[in-house]
């Protein structure tokens, strides 16, 4: 069944989306390389629309995303559009396949208020460790986690820095969930 959504501008939404028959979506570095730098070629195009976090594992990914601006319609669907369609023909091409690599259009999940945008941020960049690729988060190199804690830096860094603005840094969110107890979180 295909979802649709009112999506706003102003709005933060957690984003997401898996492999069509969850179908590994990343096979090796280059896959998540290729669609991390997708990414940033249509953040280029679509500069009102900031990422904040993100998640890439094998067979899903997730966005934390916002549109700055207070046109309508909202460009984050012709964003995802772009990223996925983008994204489905390189992987098609390369591994040979005639079908859709994501089971839906995308999943938005409307981020409304400051405890729920700290969950999302912790739950999108811990979820390697919610599904047990990792013991340490550091370890996973497809995650916002590393740039937002400043262990390393790569393209999507000055994106990334934009959580500036948020009312808490990333580093209080740590604080409170992951010093304190990120079971809660990672269940959910």
């Amino acid at each position: 069944m295909r979802r649709y959504y009112e999506i706003y501008s102003d709005t933060f939404y957690h984003i997401y989306n898996k492999g069509f028959d969850s179908q590994t979506v990343f096979h090796w570095p280059k896959d998540y390389e290729r669609f991390i730098n997708t990414i940033i070629r249509y953040q280029n195009e679509f500069n009102e629309i900031i990422l904040y976090s993100y998640c890439l594992m094998p067979n899903h990914f997730h966005l934390l995303i916002k549109e700055n601006s207070i046109e309508w319609p909202t460009k984050i669907p012709d964003f995802m559009r772009k990223i996925q369609n983008s994204y489905a023909k390189y992987f098609n091409l390369k591994y040979n396949k005639k079908w859709p690599v994501f089971i839906w259009r995308y999943n938005a999940k409307p981020v409304n208020n400051d405890n729920y945008l700290q969950m999302a941020i912790v739950y999108i960049n811990f979820n390697p460790i919610k599904h047990k690729f990792v013991d340490n988060i550091t370890d996973w190199q497809y995650t916002s986690y590393n740039y937002l804690t400043w262990i390393k830096s790569n393209n999507l860094t000055p994106v990334l820095n934009s959580t500036d603005n948020l009312q808490y840094s990333f580093k209080e969110i740590y604080n409170r969930y992951i010093l304190e107890d990120l079971t809660p979180v990672l269940l959910d």
